[in-house]
Parts: structure tokens; C-alpha cells; sequence
């Protein structure tokens, strides 16, 4: 499944996002979330996307990236610390690809 997410996300808008990646992950499957519209975005934002990714990953699923974050929700990673490995992986797929 994919999920495309675009304008401002911020702490006005993450209720209804959270609820959007719960409907739409499933146990055993892969979703897709296409992030390149988000032009604004606060640490909640953040939060949200890391915590539908354990909680695909706790019911057998995947969660990633269509492409890598926009320069909005970079901004906040870096802000935020979310610089390790694992995490530039998650929100910079296929950068690190040779």
C-alpha cells in the first residue's frame, strides 16, 4: 500500500496522520509512504513516521520511504539528532547505494 503525505505536518495535522499509517498498516506487508510533498514539518511529524515504522515492524510488516526526506523533514532530523546510521538509512532510501 502507499500513503502519500504532502503539505505541512506538524502537531495540527499528526492525529489525523497517525490514524492514516494505523488503517494502513497490515501484518506481512510492505507500506509506502511517498513524504517528497511535505514542505513544513515539526519533531511530531518525526515522531509519528518512527513510530508506524516499530509498530510495522512489531506486526511482521515494513515501512519506507518512496525516496528520501525533502529539505523540510531533513531539517528537523538533523534539529532532532536522528543522524545514526540506521536512521539516515531509513529516511535517505537509496542514497547509500553504490
Amino acid at each position: 500500500m502507499a500513503i502519500i503525505i504532502d503539505d505541512e505536518q506538524n502537531l495540527r495535522t499528526v492525529a489525523d496522520l497517525h490514524k492514516r499509517l494505523l488503517d494502513a498498516i497490515v501484518p506481512d506487508a510492505r507500506t509506502v509512504l511517498d513524504i517528497s510533498g511535505v514542505t513544513t514539518a515539526d519533531l511530531s511529524f518525526v515522531q509519528v513516521i518512527e513510530a508506524a515504522r516499530r509498530h510495522a515492524a512489531a506486526t511482521g510488516g515494513d515501512l519506507c520511504l518512496a525516496g528520501p526526506a525533502p529539505d523540510a523533514v531533513r531539517d528537523v532530523l538533523d534539529l532532532a539528532g536522528f543522524n545514526s546510521p540506521a536512521a539516515q538509512q531509513f529516511w535517505t532510501p537509496g542514497a547509500h547505494s553504490q
